[in-house]
């Protein structure tokens, strides 16, 4: 779902939590793991929000990756059949403004998705520890700076529930099967910063449906955030929009918007806020 940026992280405008930035922790020491793009479709309503969400991976070498990602409440998640994601994504750009269409690369299934409340960043580092030793490593490894951007994410940012699960990439670039992610929340926050103990550049495609207005993002220092696509649009020109919008509780109109935020991440520094 990336013709339509994404939007998993660009909901953040209204009021939501969005899903970039999530911790990458390869089982093998030295070995660097990339993000070249993030995609993400959001849909709140109230204080309902449904993300659809993948993020591409490259790997200097093959390896099996851990994956941490923080989530914006307790929340059902499951599968996107890979069409659905890139005909919604584009359907959704379209209606935006933006004519982009979107190119998802060769996809990887997660492997042992789990959902996990967090109370404290050392109950947070003995989770990945154990998924990275489940992977058949003897001990775990974390890339510089991650422990500390952990640490931060629970005591800081407040980040309480979390999807772990692993797969294996090496350097042709994969996208993670596309998830739906559905839960009830009360504001946004836009993790970021836990991806930023990766190398080079990413560029997050968000794209947002919504009834209500949208704040402004807070500034993220060395990031561009571009608008791309902003209308209102007749309920019922979105179509079927299954999964993304499945609940009928929706006005005769609707807010479309799509943004993309290009940064090299390890400028990322803090997370993305809407007020």
């Amino acid at each position: 779902m990336k013709s339509m940026p994404a939007v998993a992280l660009a909901l953040a405008l209204v009021a939501t939590h969005a899903l970039a930035g999530g911790a990458v922790v390869p089982v093998q020491a030295g070995v660097e793991v990339s993000t070249p793009r993030e995609h993400a479709l959001i849909a709140r309503n109230g204080d309902q929000q449904t993300t659809l969400w993948s993020v591409e991976l490259r790997a200097a070498r093959p390896t099996t990756i851990v994956y941490a990602l923080p989530l914006p409440g307790k929340a059902v998640i499951e599968p996107v059949p890979h069409e659905r994601f890139v005909a919604l994504a584009d359907g959704l750009g379209a209606l935006a403004g933006d004519a982009t269409r979107l190119t998802l690369p060769p996809t990887v299934t997660p492997i042992r998705m789990e959902t996990v409340e967090i109370t404290n960043p050392v109950e947070l580092l003995s989770w990945i520890h154990r998924r990275v030793v489940a992977t058949g490593v003897e001990k775990s490894y974390l890339p510089a700076g991650l422990r500390e951007r952990l640490e931060h994410a629970v005591r800081v940012d407040g980040a309480r529930w979390f999807l772990f699960f692993h797969v294996v990439v090496g350097p042709e670039v994969r996208a993670i099967a596309p998830l739906r992610i559905h839960c009830a929340t009360p504001g946004l926050r836009a993790p970021m910063a836990l991806g930023a103990v990766q190398p080079g550049k990413t560029v997050v495609s968000l794209t947002v449906v919504s009834p209500g207005r949208f704040a402004r993002f807070t500034r993220l220092p060395f990031a561009r955030i571009e608008r791309v696509g902003d209308r209102r649009v007749a309920r019922t020109r979105l179509g079927d929009t299954r999964p993304l919008i499945a609940a009928p509780q929706w006005p005769a109109s609707v807010r479309v918007r799509r943004w993309r935020l290009r940064a090299t991440l390890a400028s990322l520094d803090r997370d993305l806020h809407a007020h």
